[in-house]
Parts: C-alpha cells; sequence; structure tokens
C-alpha cells in the first residue's frame, strides 16, 4: 500500500490550495474584465444617445424659435414651451 508521511500530506494540501486559489481568482479576474467591457460599451451607446438627444433638442429649439417659441426646462426637468419676448431684440 502507499506510505505518506505528514509532509507529502502537507505538500499536496499546499500545492492544490494554491491551485484553487489561483484558478478561482483567475475566473473572477475574467468575469471582472468581461463585467467592465459590458459596461463600458453601455456607456459609449449611453453617450451616443444623449448627444442624438442633445442634438434633436436643439433642432426642436430652432424650429420653435422661428414660431417665436423657446423650449425651457423647470426645475422638475420637465419641458414646456414660452413665448419669446421679441419687444426686447
Amino acid at each position: 500500500m502507499f506510505r505518506f508521511t505528514i509532509r507529502d500530506v502537507l505538500l499536496f494540501t499546499t500545492s492544490v490550495a494554491l491551485g484553487m486559489g489561483w484558478g478561482l481568482e483567475r475566473r473572477q479576474s475574467i468575469r471582472l474584465r468581461h463585467d467592465t467591457a459590458v459596461i463600458e460599451n453601455e456607456v459609449q451607446q449611453s453617450r451616443v444617445v444623449i448627444k442624438n438627444l442633445y442634438e434633436d433638442l436643439d433642432k426642436i429649439n430652432q424650429e420653435l424659435s422661428q414660431h417665436g417659441l423657446t423650449l425651457s426646462w423647470s426645475s422638475k426637468l420637465r419641458t414646456y414651451i414660452q413665448t419669446l419676448d421679441r419687444s426686447n431684440q
């Protein structure tokens, strides 16, 4: 039969523990890199959407100004349309 000394068992246990720890850390690192890439992609998409939104709002405001109106924002970030005061222009 096999005969193992305490030192052999401790060496084996340490090797397995180090291998498992390294494997778990590696898997967590890969998952974290993937999650970071997904979030960065979502941020980039959000920036594009926000840029398009501001461009659309600018076009709307230009159209409204031709009719003497302007697009304004309330303190609760709700939009409303205001008549321009042309007496000051």
